[in-house]
């Protein structure tokens, strides 16, 4: 490679510049002025590599942090999609495990015109005629029972009777016939 050649790839663009800069301000001292002109232009170069580096560092590092922030999402998302799956299932276990109460079926009474009132077929009518059948079930019971004591007292009263009237008979002959006695006595005693 020949001299010239090598300034030219080495230092021609810098010394291109600075020579421009030196016709232009025309300074007292040229040389001085060349001098820390190149001076600064090497920092500059050097500044400008640093800072270079340091923004591909922070793209870099931006990247990274994007990256690693993408997969937390990820993992959250399917942290919570798997604590809302269990969830569902444990409502779904509870749901299962709760015995619900059937309420009680009762006949249906057909004792209803077929165009019942609104009334009639709310769920409080029902109910009310529910618990009124009830109470129907437990007055009757009662008054059944009244009944059965009244009928087995009275059974008591007819067949005490009867005992006695049974009794009557032969106490009238126990007596008649102690009067016999009474009397054959009195006769023997005569006869004698």
């Amino acid at each position: 490679m020949a001299e010239s050649d090598y300034l030219e790839h080495t230092v021609g663009e810098a010394l291109a510049k600075c020579l421009t800069d030196v016709v232009l301000k025309q300074p007292r001292d040229p040389i001085e002025f060349i001098a820390l002109w190149l001076y600064k232009h090497h920092e500059n170069i050097l500044y400008d590599r640093q800072r270079e580096i340091e923004n591909e560092e922070m793209k870099k590092k931006a990247d990274a942090d994007k990256q690693l922030q993408s997969v937390m999402t990820e993992m959250v998302l399917e942290e919570e999609d798997l604590l809302e799956k269990e969830r569902q299932a444990r409502r779904v276990e509870d749901l299962q495990s709760e015995e619900i109460p059937k309420p009680p079926s009762f006949p249906q009474t057909t004792d209803f015109p077929e165009e019942e009132e609104d009334i009639e077929k709310s769920p409080s009518f029902t109910s009310s005629l529910i618990f009124a059948h009830e109470d129907n079930i437990g007055e009757e019971e009662e008054d059944m029972e009244e009944t059965e004591e009244k009928e087995n007292k009275e059974e008591n009263e007819e067949e005490n009777e009867e005992v006695e009237k049974e009794l009557e008979p032969a106490e009238s002959a126990d007596s008649a016939s102690q009067e016999l006695k009474g009397n054959t006595n009195e006769e023997s005693d005569g006869n004698d």
